[in-house]
């Protein structure tokens, strides 16, 4: 048995060869293939007994349609775009298109209508979710947090329901849950905003005109906020014990990367925006 490192990078490779439309790629980046989330597919399909192909199967449709979510999260919504800029967001919405169709075509292909319905649920859940989020109507620290782990876990979990392997949900969800809270801290010291840290600030001054009234202590108050929520995901991640990953130093290394977490920013960068 191949190496599970091996494995995941022959199957990126197997996943960009799909992507591969010349016209595409000569005005996009590549799209990124989400590791983590490779990583957790492969790692719960070697639970199961099931043919190597099929395998492959089910992780690239449901990274297609992961990718798909991706890309067209990356679409502009500023209306007084340069004509190269609008050519770009018109060409990010159809390679996102693209690859949803790529998705669907495997699945159809192979009569999959039990999980193309359930990837089309998850797909629904996600968009909504996002829109809660984009538009910061949210009043509650929980319900934002309920939210984004459903935008980063709904696609795996419903994989892990079509193939009733529910002791692997809260793993992936708080595992999940936890990487985008660190990544939206780690954007917003880097930047001074992120989705996620703008929602927290909603949360918590939501009667508050002057987005960068002491801004300084806004954000220190607004980060010790976000790392309680952070701690609180690592010690439900730790209580799970090491289960999940027995025999898979990959993702026993990307855990412990994730609880052992701490920001090496600095918050210049927050208070020069604040300024």
């Amino acid at each position: 048995m191949l190496d599970i490192n091996v494995r995941i990078a022959n199957f990126k490779k197997r996943i960009e060869g799909e992507l591969n439309h010349s016209y595409l790629h000569k005005y996009l980046s590549n799209p990124i293939i989400d590791e983590d989330k490779l990583l957790l597919l492969y790692t719960i399909f070697e639970e199961i007994e099931i043919e190597e192909h099929e395998l492959e199967h089910y992780v690239l449709t449901t990274m297609l349609i992961q990718l798909a979510l991706d890309t067209h999260d990356q679409v502009s919504t500023n209306t007084s775009l340069k004509p190269s800029s609008q050519l770009k967001n018109q060409l990010t919405v159809l390679a996102g298109d693209y690859f949803s169709g790529l998705y669907y075509y495997f699945l159809a292909q192979a009569g999959d209508l039990k999980m193309i319905q359930l990837l089309s649920e998850a797909t629904k859940e996600v968009n909504e979710h996002k829109i809660r989020v984009y538009q910061s109507d949210i009043t509650q620290v929980e319900t934002l947090l309920e939210s984004i782990e459903i935008i980063e876990s709904s696609l795996i979990k419903k994989v892990i329901q079509f193939f009733q392997l529910p002791n692997w949900e809260l793993f992936i969800s708080k595992f999940l849950l936890l990487r985008r809270l660190i990544n939206e801290r780690e954007l917003y010291l880097l930047e001074g905003h992120s989705i996620v840290v703008d929602a927290f600030c909603n949360i918590s001054y939501p009667h508050s005109n002057k987005r960068n009234e002491h801004s300084e202590l806004k954000s220190e108050t607004i980060l010790e906020k976000l790392d309680i929520q952070i701690k609180g995901v690592k010690d439900i991640l730790l209580s799970l014990g090491s289960n999940n990953f027995i025999g898979n130093h990959l993702l026993e290394e990307r855990m412990n990367q994730l609880v052992n977490y701490h920001s090496q920013l600095p918050m210049n960068k927050i208070a020069e925006e604040g300024s």
